[in-house]
């Protein structure tokens, strides 16, 4: 019986974590040169348990963010935005 084989190689994980967390930054109203730059500072919070992510805090702790159900990554973008000065945040209506 044949594995179905994971189609991404670890050297390709950091490369969709980051993706990841700049897309959910700009989601967040992250202006796009700060998100990517801080996408690529946070993405090692991020970690692969499965089909799950799941998310450490600063220290390398396990962060327990909201629901369980809920999508962790978008928690973590909230939780850097309000970190930043709001002239790197995209205008809101």
């Amino acid at each position: 019986m044949n594995e179905t084989a994971d189609p991404t190689s670890p050297g390709e994980l950091p490369d969709r974590l980051i993706d990841l967390l700049r897309r959910a930054l700009e989601l967040s109203g992250v202006e796009p040169l700060v998100a990517e730059s801080l996408a690529r500072e946070h993405y090692g919070r991020i970690t692969v348990q499965g089909n799950r992510f799941e998310v450490a805090d600063t220290e390398g702790r396990p962060n327990s963010m909201g629901q369980p159900d809920g999508d962790v990554i978008l928690q973590l973008a909230e939780q850097i935005k309000q970190t930043i000065p709001a002239k790197f945040l995209t205008a809101s209506d």
